[in-house]
């Protein structure tokens, strides 16, 4: 009860370490390099396998393991610009160039995903030779776009032994059809584990330990394994590709990328959490150093200093006038008119008695 309380403490964390890093706004900003990088990493991936197993073999294995979580539709359009790009037939010039762009173009993706990671694990590196570490982590990324493609050459092999150990076994009568759903899935399953654990290894500017990493990798491999087969239910039953005319197939694959990056994100969310709650600690690398909340925090933009408003100038006094206004005389005057005229005829009256 106790493991079921801690693992469960654990998600909830990561959870809200995730909201609080806005994971979602940083998964929908590597979907965009994702969507230039996919198909020359699918171009490089096909070139290893091809190399060992033959053309015929390896797109028929990728391509058949990608149908699975995409449909059909989809994972023609992916082959698609994958022929695009391979059917280029240019100069030596260009040759080069473009193989410039396609390792740029599939390491950009990786490089972009170790400075989220750093984010989200609170690292940040102090700036000393800004070429050699472009270089390095340059050099990281295009490590691990090759490893990609042999994990890509490990897959195809699994699919064929698997094959071949099934039909054995379906002759003999030990297993049954279905069964082989089963060995793909985790065969795949033990895959992306290994490919989620050198990420997070490789690609944070921090030390973990391996113990950790597993860990975190199989938490993260089985969310990402149950979210891609709901997916793919989605995609191929309930999502009209046809409201969004030619770019159907696209959306469809942003919303894959997009679900995908952001279980990732939270694998390394879940990871942090528990190697500093359970673990040996996220420590900085060299020449790395731990963001504080203030530090991760955007700056406040800058407030204009209040200006003092003038006080407005006294108005000036009125002057006391030296004599009665107009009004009032002729009012003054025109009452001693009538008494001196009520005054006359009084006198008048009392003359004219005597009399």
């Amino acid at each position: 009860m106790k493991i079921i309380k801690a693992i469960f403490g654990l998600l909830k964390e990561a959870v809200d370490r995730w909201g609080q890093d806005k994971a979602h706004l940083l998964a929908a900003a590597l979907t965009y390099y994702m969507v230039f990088a996919m198909a020359p990493l699918l171009v490089i991936a096909l070139g290893i396998v091809t190399a060992v197993l033959g053309e015929a073999v390896a797109q028929g294995a990728l391509f058949g393991q990608l149908e699975q979580f995409m449909g059909a539709e989809n994972t023609a359009y992916i082959y698609g610009l994958v022929q695009n790009v391979t059917a280029q037939r240019l100069g030596s010039t260009a040759t080069i160039i473009g193989v410039v762009i396609l390792l740029y173009a599939s390491t950009n993706v990786f490089y972009q995903l170790k400075m989220v990671l750093n984010r989200i694990w609170r690292i940040d590196i102090t700036p000393q030779n800004g070429l050699v570490e472009w270089l390095k982590s340059r050099g990281q990324a295009l490590l691990l776009v090759f490893t990609i493609g042999l994990l890509g050459l490990l897959l195809v092999i699994s699919l064929l032994v698997q094959t071949a150990v099934l039909a054995v076994l379906d002759e003999l009568g030990i297993v049954q059809g279905s069964s082989g759903f089963w060995f793909q899935t985790i065969a795949f399953y033990l895959l992306i584990m290994v490919l989620f654990a050198i990420v997070l290894k490789m690609l944070p500017d921090a030390h973990v330990a391996w113990r950790d990493v597993w860990l975190g990798a199989a938490v993260t491999a089985f969310f990402f394994i149950i979210g891609e087969y709901a997916l793919s239910v989605f995609l191929r039953y309930f999502f009209v590709t046809s409201i969004y005319g030619a770019a159907g197939s696209l959306i469809a694959i942003l919303y894959w990328v997009y679900y995908s990056t952001q279980i990732l994100l939270l694998g390394a969310e879940f990871t942090y959490v528990y190697a500093n709650t359970y673990g040996s600690k996220v420590r900085p690398a060299e020449r790395a150093i731990v963001l504080t909340r203030a530090e991760r925090s955007p700056p406040p933009p800058p407030q204009p200093e209040p200006r003092p408003i003038p006080e407005p100038p006294p108005l000036p006094l009125p002057e006391p006038e030296t004599g009665p206004p107009p009004v009032r005389r002729v009012e003054r005057e025109a009452a001693f008119g009538l008494i001196g005229l009520a005054i006359g005829l009084l006198a008048a009256f009392l003359f004219g008695r005597k009399r």
